[in-house]
């Protein structure tokens, strides 16, 4: 069947071979052709709700197209992200299994496919309608500022380090005032208050009255809530706040069942698994308005081409990034996602009495890897960043070679975009052994260690061989290459943190390092 957007409706059109979507929306052709649908046994009257939910979704498209209007200025406004819920939505549910079937109601379907454009919209809006108030790429105080703005800059004091950068490099206050306007925004109860909520589904008009009691404002209100909990979606407080079996006679849909707490948790890990670009950990924001820094725009294009591979039971998420901060955030939000997929596996064991889609075993990042074609010079570019530091090394190695080998023009440049750098006494000296310790234990002496990575790093065999060339003793050697990141280790990734970390080094070992 095609999709023909006329006006405030949706007509829906074809014959027994189906035709060719007419031009619509994206989010239209993605809410009608969702695999959801595909779930519900014959005989519970699914074309009625998918006709209304197509058109609940063309409105939604309306309503977006005014929100953004408002946030044209926000620069990790996320386009992708709902195609990419949607998309989870579809691949926990998997393929239909005759032998094992999940009892779907339409009413059920319904809101599967609707939450994510619900979820997006009504971010949307609420960034539209906060923005003007809070003014995010505003950093510091305001005399006489507006309660909003006010609640705003309390919050950005836990921050303090984010905010004074912004405010020394105005070219960085925008992109961190508009993540610490969004981190703020997620924290508001806003999201899923009930009064706002209603306004949303009020805007969604006849369609959403026509699902009756499916896009009951309650409901919606809990769901919205749940895709913001993480692993607490599954807290008992909140599982019990979900009906695990309701009734609903919708008018022309018949009567259905809604197994809210089914539904809750599988938003919510689907919502876990989309990628949002806010959602990404602090490493990323950390990494804008300093030298070499995340670029946005190759961030969404990096999330956006980036998905779950593999196997169900064990998926891995394939991404190429193109700056080291975007690799570590993302092998840490799958460690979030895998700490969520937990909690509802064991909920859906302990507590989910209705049939629930066989769920993966464990998310991996394995395949989160630098982009070999990254930053315009290919090989060459990663492999010569004494030219052209922006390669892939993990960023506390990649700092240490700026400061150790070009102090003088880099630190100045560094101090003025990081503020936190200018409180540190001494930088942790280059030694003529670091070059060894730096190389890629097998390889030449001359290769050094550019394309680093978790799986080589220093070995026992090689340090000791460093040690002998160098004459240096082992435990100094040691501490030398846990100092440098060398070692198997944990390593800051925040800069205050390990010019901290650097400074100790150098005054432990200074004596034991200076027969060097």
């Amino acid at each position: 069947m095609g999709a023909l957007i006329q006006a405030e409706t949706v007509n829906f059109h074809g014959g027994p071979d189906g035709l060719a979507p007419a031009p619509a929306d994206p989010w239209v052709e993605s809410a009608w052709d969702s695999t959801v649908w595909q779930h519900i046994p014959a005989g519970r009257n699914a074309g009625f709700f998918r006709q209304h939910v197509a058109e609940a979704v063309a409105t939604l498209a309306r309503v977006r197209e005014a929100a953004e209007s408002g946030t044209a200025a926000d620069p990790w406004r996320d386009d992708g992200f709902v195609p990419c819920f949607a998309e989870a939505v579809e691949w926990l549910l998997g393929e239909p299994d005759p032998g094992r079937p999940l009892d779907l109601y339409p009413a059920e379907a319904a809101l599967l496919v609707l939450m994510p454009f619900l979820h997006r919209v009504q971010c949307l809006r609420l960034t539209a309608s906060l923005a003007p108030a809070v003014e995010p790429g505003r950093l510091g105080r305001i005399t006489a500022a507006p309660p909003l703005r006010t609640a705003f800059e309390v919050f950005s004091e836990g921050h303090d380090l984010l905010v004074e950068r912004g405010r020394r490099r105005p070219e960085a206050a925008e992109p961190i005032g508009w993540w610490l306007f969004h981190r703020w925004l997620a924290q508001r109860e806003g999201f899923s208050d009930p009064t706002v909520v209603q306004q949303l589904l009020r805007a969604v008009g006849p369609s959403a009255e026509a699902l009756g009691e499916t896009l009951d404002p309650r409901r919606v209100c809990r769901l919205l809530h749940g895709l913001r909990r993480g692993p607490g979606v599954c807290d008992r407080e909140y599982l019990d706040s979900l009906p695990a079996d309701d009734s609903a006679r919708i008018r022309r849909g018949g009567q259905q069942r809604i197994r809210d707490q089914r539904i809750g948790v599988l938003l919510a890990l689907a919502h876990g698994m989309s990628r949002g670009i806010t959602a990404l950990p602090r490493i990323v924001v950390e990494h804008v308005g300093i030298p070499f820094p995340v670029d946005l725009a190759q961030l969404r294009q990096t999330l956006a081409s980036s998905g779950w591979g593999g196997s169900h039971d064990l998926p891995v998420l394939r991404a190429e990034c193109r700056h080291a901060a975007v690799i570590e955030g993302l092998r840490e939000y799958t460690a979030h996602a895998d700490e969520l997929l937990a909690t509802v596996r064991r909920a859906a064991h302990e507590r989910i009495t209705q049939p629930m889609p066989r769920l993966p075993a464990r998310l991996s990042a394995d395949e989160v890897t630098p982009s070999l074609g990254g930053g315009g010079g290919g090989s060459r570019w990663l492999s010569d960043p004494w030219k052209s530091p922006r390669g892939h090394p993990p960023d506390h190695i990649l700092l240490w070679r700026l400061l150790a080998h070009r102090p003088h023009a880099l630190l100045a440049q560094l101090a003025e975009s990081c503020p936190e750098i200018t409180e540190v006494k001494a930088v942790l000296p280059a030694l003529p052994s670091d070059r060894d310790l730096l190389s890629a234990p097998g390889l030449d002496s001359g290769e050094l260690f550019w394309n680093w990575s978790k799986d080589s790093r220093c070995t026992a065999d090689h340090l000791r061989s460093v040690a002998g060339t160098w004459g240096a003793a082992l435990p100094a050697l040691v501490h030398r290459a846990r100092s440098l990141g060398a070692l198997p280790c944990p390593a800051p990734a925040k800069f205050g943190e390990l010019m901290e970390e650097m400074e100790e080094s150098a005054t432990d070992s200074a004596a034991s390092i200076a027969s060097e």
